[in-house]
């Protein structure tokens, strides 16, 4: 087409025989959109507004042109729905606009808009596949801007999705295109994502990553990641790193946990004091966490490593103060404990505390005291994660199946909190009991009782029986379960018998013994959750070491077990935590950080194959909701 040769619009023509104005307009500005040398800069501003009609129409519009018209004009009308806001309807818009008919300009445009409004939405996995699609033919073409930002993009996708590798790497293109200053953070954000990945696979990407820069990156994590445990080594390695990597990024400049890590190295912690009760209600998960902190302790020393004593107080019956005296005294750095609810609230209440301390549990108190960490076993945080697992996997509305207590109603209000804060909708939370049978409350969670009702009242005015099949509701997209293996065990069954067997269950770290059983745990097939690292993942010797020595304790208090181990690891990293905001451990809970006075734990995430857990994402699909009308 030659642009220069277009011609002007008549004035006399009739207006019934041509198309509007702002038709013409539209149509003009989409045809020289291939002739002008930047298009993006070039292209000028159409008179424009985002309301349902004009979008409508300028899409009815499209409908008429040649192909090559229809997609610059839909690429319009999509870039606008985006500058808006209006994302939900840019991503109806999207899908529509076939890329081969746009110039490589028109793609990137296309590029943009779909993945900023699929990123804003949530909808990471539709924003990563579009950027992989495109991105390999676009690259060559685009300037080094175009090419950061496309790099940024992959990034908090692969961020999102929890996909931490391609974080890194994507983190790592984009720093090498930037200036130093910019390059640093992204550096900062790169080694984020590599401490969200334990040394087993640091270790696996090491070995398969050619020489270069960013092997030297996964090799460093790897050693950060061996030191989780014990950090007496971390010096003289990272000097060996340097010596392998003088020109590397990191080697003048380490990343701040690490440079931190080095220091504690030659100070660390010499005693630790234990408050935990030896008799009363909790002696029980007392002595669970005991032997966690003495095994990690004892681990240490079998490894030739530097390991804090232990120095044990009885708590039951005992002044607290009277404790902390004591302990000084004998020469304890740190405090681990108390269990009891109530002697947490207590140091909550003090303005300080003569030693920093870690309680193993939660105070009612709202009060920080500085000198006070609080961790436990919250399942509160636990439904946090699984809204975020849920929305990141593009579902939007819940339903929800806790039991009819006060837990249930804490984990509720938690997650409840959670979902509305991102976005999400919750459609109907059903309450359980053991005093009834469970699919009983599941045939209410799905609305079959209503749909019944709809098929007794049209017999009654049609007076005579129909052929009919309850239709479970279709007003939600995914179910998010709190239950112990026992409850969620009849969860998948009675969803099939309702016909909603597709239907995507989240749950909690509850709905998994820790110990595998294909044959009981069969009906848990499909259920994604959240768990310890040392229910998904055998291979850390501490947690073989013990499995072998408490092997029945094991099948009751592993959890408890991992809280004490990962105790001691806490007690002697606390330095770094708090002079870190953004640092994390690798322990036998989760991932732990320190947030707002408390310890934050984030899980490993599974599913349940052929009864046993699968570690890793099962993605799950928002299902059909194109209907809601009874089969009869």
């Amino acid at each position: 087409m030659d642009c220069s040769a277009s011609k002007p619009l008549s004035g006399s023509q009739p207006q019934g025989q041509f198309l509007p104005v702002f038709f013409v307009l539209v149509l003009l500005t989409s045809l020289l959109t291939g002739c002008a040398s930047s298009p993006s800069s070039s292209r000028p501003s159409l008179p424009f507004t985002t309301s349902r009609i004009s979008v409508d129409d300028l899409l009815r519009q499209a409908q008429t042109m040649p192909a090559p018209q229809a997609a610059a004009l839909r690429l319009d009308v999509l870039e606008r729905l985006v500058a808006a806001q209006e994302y939900t309807r840019a991503l109806q818009v999207a899908p529509v606009i076939s890329p081969s008919l746009l110039t490589r300009q028109g793609q990137w445009r296309l590029l943009q808009a779909h993945t900023q409004a699929a990123l804003t939405l949530g909808q990471a996995q539709q924003a990563l596949a579009w950027l992989e699609r495109l991105g390999p033919n676009l690259l060559p073409s685009l300037t080094f801007g175009e090419q950061m930002q496309f790099h940024r993009q992959r990034a908090q996708a692969y961020q999102a999705l929890s996909e931490h590798e391609g974080a890194a790497r994507a983190y790592f293109q984009l720093a090498r295109l930037q200036p130093e200053q910019e390059a640093r953070l992204s550096y900062q954000a790169l080694w984020q994502s590599l401490m969200r990945l334990d040394a087993i696979q640091l270790g696996a990407m090491s070995q398969q990553e050619p020489q270069g820069e960013l092997k030297g990156w996964f090799e460093l994590a790897y050693l950060r990641q061996q030191s989780g445990q014990e950090i007496s080594y971390l010096f003289d390695e990272v000097l060996r790193w340097q010596t392998r990597y003088p020109e590397h990024p990191a080697s003048s400049q380490l990343p701040k946990d690490v440079a931190l890590l080095t220091r504690m190295a030659q100070n660390p912690v010499q005693q630790i004091a234990v408050f935990l009760p030896e008799t009363g209600a909790l002696a029980t998960p007392a002595e669970a966490l005991r032997n966690g902190l003495i095994a990690h302790q004892l681990f240490a020393s079998q490894q030739g490593l530097p390991a804090p004593r232990l120095k044990f107080y009885n708590t039951e019956g005992a002044d607290l103060d009277a404790l902390y005296q004591r302990a000084r005294a004998e020469g304890a750095d740190f405090v681990v404990g108390p269990l009891a609810k109530a002697k947490v609230t207590q140091l909550q209440q003090k303005s300080t505390l003569p030693l920093p301390t870690l309680a193993l549990n939660y105070g009612t108190n709202t009060t920080r005291n500085p000198d006070l960490i609080e961790f436990g076993l919250s399942a509160e945080d636990e439904a946090q994660q699984v809204a975020h697992k849920a929305w990141s996997q593009g579902l939007k509305r819940a339903l929800v199946l806790i039991p009819q207590d006060p837990w249930g109603e804490r984990v509720l209000a938690s997650f409840e909190a959670s979902w509305h804060k991102l976005g999400g909708q919750l459609v109907h939370v059903e309450r359980y009991s053991a005093n009834q049978p469970l699919v009983e409350s599941v045939s209410r969670l799905l609305d079959i009782p209503q749909s019944e009702a709809r098929k007794d009242k049209l017999v009654q005015l049609i007076r005579r029986k129909i052929e009919f099949t309850p239709r479970p509701r279709q007003d939600a997209d995914w179910l998010f379960l709190l239950g112990l293996p026992s409850v969620a065990r009849q969860v998948k069954p009675a969803l099939a018998y309702y016909f909603a067997a597709d239907l995507p269950v989240l749950a909690t770290s509850h709905v998994y013994t820790g110990e595998p059983n294909p044959e009981q745990d069969r009906d848990l097939n499909g259920i994604q959750f959240c768990d310890l690292p040392w229910h998904l993942d055998s291979s850390d010797l501490l947690n073989q070491r013990i499995r072998a020595a408490w092997p029945q304790q094991m099948l009751h208090y592993s959890r408890l077990y991992a809280m004490g181990s990962d105790a001691y690891l806490l007690a002697t990293r606390m330095p770094m935590l708090k002079a870190l905001p953004n640092s994390r451990l690798l322990g036998g809970t989760g991932h732990l950080s320190l947030e707002q006075g408390r310890i934050r734990r984030e899980l490993f995430w599974a599913y349940f194959a052929d009864g046993l857990p699968m570690r890793g994402d099962r993605h799950a699909q928002p299902t059909d909701t194109s209907t809601a009308d009874d089969e009869e």
